[in-house]
């Protein structure tokens, strides 16, 4: 089982870089009011900043996994499923590491003024007590290798 979840650990990042990826391109098409107002050198800065918080990925990731104590197979009671979990139930362990890496476009996005302030129904963005952004909608993991999630 160890192996096996260092496998997916070695997987996340490139994962966890393309649903960023995909996350910025949606929201700057659904926000390209604010895209045209930054102008082109604050264009490149967010280029720039989101190609060093991409590559910075590892290491994120490293520090989320880091913790094996909090594994779900080394657990003195494993939880039910290390990715699914029924409803009330605390979030599953890869699912918290995922929604903790991808968290980071969200401070990212606020800097850029792409993320709206104000709560929507159903809003993918929400503001911690930290001041700092939390992904909040469902996560699918399918980007990363369903064998070994299995």
């Amino acid at each position: 089982m160890d192996n096996l979840y260092c496998e997916l650990q070695a997987a996340m990042p490139a994962a966890a870089a393309s649903w960023m990826s995909n996350e910025l391109e949606r929201e700057i098409k659904s926000n390209l009011e604010v895209v045209q107002s930054l102008g082109i050198e604050k264009l490149r800065g967010l280029k720039s900043k989101f190609k060093a918080l991409t590559k910075n990925l590892p290491e994120i990731v490293a520090t989320e996994f880091q913790k094996s104590g909090i594994w779900p197979h080394h657990k003195m009671t494993p939880s039910y499923s290390m990715v699914a979990s029924s409803p009330g139930a605390s979030e599953p362990h890869l699912n918290r590491v995922f929604r903790n890496a991808i968290s980071y476009l969200g401070n990212l996005l606020d800097e850029f003024g792409l993320i709206e302030e104000q709560r929507v129904c159903f809003a993918s963005w929400e503001r911690t007590r930290q001041k700092r952004f939390r992904y909040d909608n469902n996560l699918g993991l399918n980007c990363l290798p369903e064998a070994k999630i299995d």
